[in-house]
């Protein structure tokens, strides 16, 4: 069996930086938070930190892009 979707439930730093990791390996992310109005912020966040290490050249805008 295999897993193709990952569902990190909390959308705080934590949350973030397993969705970002994950997200990274190829998985299709679904971030999920009991305070909804987080998501857009974590959002942000995690873009930012993408952008971050695209401009650094650790990841190819190809892998942004995904």
């Amino acid at each position: 069996m295999t897993f193709k979707i990952v569902l990190i439930a909390g959308a705080g730093t934590m949350g973030c930086g397993i969705a970002e990791l994950m997200a990274l390996s190829g998985f299709e992310v679904q971030l999920w938070d009991h305070q909804p109005h987080i998501l857009g912020r974590s959002s942000a966040a995690i873009e930012k930190s993408l952008r971050k290490q695209t401009a650094i050249g650790r990841i190819t805008e190809e892998k942004f892009d995904e």
